[in-house]
């Protein structure tokens, strides 16, 4: 996911994928499990969060 993300902070369309393990119901018609950048460890919400504020910046 890190990876994957330090190389979309140079593509035009930065998005996180949206549906995750396990399924949890989220609202009427949508289930997933959460997929904010916080979402994936303490280790990845670092590497994410440096790679956001680099996009920022460019």
């Amino acid at each position: 996911m890190a990876r994957w993300f330090q190389y979309a902070v140079f593509c035009p369309l930065l998005r996180l994928p949206g549906f995750r393990e396990p399924r949890i119901k989220l609202g009427a018609s949508q289930t997933g499990g959460p997929n904010e950048v916080w979402s994936y460890g303490q280790r990845a919400y670092e590497s994410l969060t440096a790679a956001l504020r680099l996009r920022e910046r460019l």
